[in-house]
């Protein structure tokens, strides 16, 4: 069994236990590095012939990256079936049956391709797909009306084509987003009670595909169409998988804080002493957000981002109230850890903590690499938040809020100087008196 194959079963038992991601890394993996390792010496040492060895090790490096990213993905399926994501088991088990697919038609190319969120949409999406050009295309979205896929969708008619460039519905854009260049397809119809589901293709047979192939094909395609039609049911799957998020907007309030001056501790100070500065700031910001009942959304160098959404219990403070409150406790306590600092002897005087406050509607989205993805929140209120902290002055410790924010009910008196921004967006130097 290849390398692609292990992946293949690791993902087929990937609810079962988190010991199958390490045992499919060391199978995949060990032999790999032996591998790459003795072609690199071959090079280095200058036996055989180097052009045959560097081509070789190419190839070599080429596999080794897809099936890292393949091994990334599961890792990342593991992850979200933990979370209680159950489209990752069907989307795994649909995985282990177009590997072993592959393996019966002799390719290292294949997909399955169904209709992309939100429902009624021209377009298809990926739900599997291995070859060298996956990591680059695994999120694409194909529109039905270009490419030999969206027409065997429509049509319910399988196609096999040694030459797709000759055929005028074929996508060239595929082609150059995978950087790869397809040279034979086969595209049959995944069908469940008369009604097409998606289209499963294989890629790149160096012969071509047979009669028989297109046969296996369809078979194959019966195969997964049950489980493809259980994924579907639940638009909710897709968002499991990177291929879509939900676009109802929530009214929370974004907390955002830096250290200003921070580039002055490395400056003079040894690198393990500014660390351990910057990490009292963000443990003191975080202790305090949590105590007011918001979380931490991420670390941004020297600085972090918090959400106060809404109460989970009755009788609590709005998120605005809890948020406000929050911020103005966050420079009242750095004020005494920059205080304790100044007694030790540390070179902190040009620091100061900058806290910018926005209220409004945020979205929840699943962002960045397959390798490392976590839910965030995007939008205006949330770039609102960031330019506040950004704008505040610099020679001293600030709160800048938007005018969005609720203000009235705070247990403490404050001092609201009006601030503008660039744009005219009004906002409010707020104090503690």
């Amino acid at each position: 069994m290849d390398s692609a194959a292990w992946i293949g079963v690791a993902a087929a038992c990937v609810g079962s236990a988190a010991v199958v991601l390490g045992w499919a890394k060391f199978v995949v993996e060990a032999p790999l590095r032996t591998k790459l390792a003795s072609l690199e010496l071959k090079l280095d040492t200058g036996e055989a012939d180097r052009k045959t060895i560097a081509e070789e090790l190419d190839r070599e490096k080429a596999h080794s990256g897809e099936l890292t990213a393949a091994l990334s993905g599961l890792q990342q399926d593991f992850y979200s079936f933990k979370v209680g994501k159950p489209g990752i088991v069907l989307k795994t088990e649909i995985d282990a049956d177009l590997v072993s697919a592959m393996d019966v038609i002799g390719v290292g190319e294949a997909s399955i391709l169904v209709p992309g969120p939100p429902a009624g949409s021209r377009t298809l999406v990926f739900l599997s797909i291995f070859g060298p050009a996956a990591p680059r295309l695994k999120k694409t979205r194909l529109p039905m009306d270009r490419g030999i896929a969206g027409r065997v969708f429509d049509t319910g008619t399988p196609n096999n084509t040694s030459n797709p460039r000759g055929d005028q519905s074929f996508f060239e854009g595929i082609d150059m987003k995978g950087g790869g260049q397809t040279r034979a397809l086969l595209t049959v119809p995944i069908q469940l009670e008369g009604k097409t589901l998606g289209v499963l293709q294989f890629l790149n047979k160096p012969q071509g595909f047979t009669n028989e192939d297109e046969t296996r094909s369809t078979e194959v395609a019966r195969l997964v169409a049950p489980k493809i039609g259980r994924f579907l049911l639940d638009p909710e799957n897709f968002e499991s998988l990177g291929l879509a998020w939900k676009d109802d907007a929530r009214i929370e309030t974004i907390v955002f804080c830096d250290l200003t001056s921070s580039s002055s501790l490395l400056a003079s100070m040894n690198a393990a002493s500014a660390v351990d500065c910057f990490n009292e700031y963000l443990e003191s910001h975080c202790d305090v957000a949590m105590r007011h009942g918001g979380t931490i959304d991420a670390y941004l160098g020297d600085g972090a981002l918090f959400r106060f959404g809404r109460p989970r219990a009755a009788g609590l403070k709005s998120p605005s109230l809890r948020a406000l409150e929050a911020s103005l406790t966050m420079i009242e306590s750095f004020e005494h850890l920059k205080e304790s600092w100044l007694l030790a002897g540390l070179p902190v005087e040009p620091l100061h903590t900058r806290i910018g406050v926005a209220t409004g509607p945020v979205y929840e989205a699943m962002m960045g690499h397959p390798q490392l993805q976590r839910v965030t929140v995007i939008g205006q209120t949330v770039n609102l938040a960031a330019r506040l902290c950004e704008s505040a002055p610099r020679d001293r410790s600030v709160l800048l809020v938007d005018g969005r924010t609720e203000t009235d009910g705070l247990e403490v008196t404050v001092a609201m100087q009006p601030h503008t921004l660039d744009d005219g967006i009004n906002a409010f130097d707020v104090h503690a008196v």
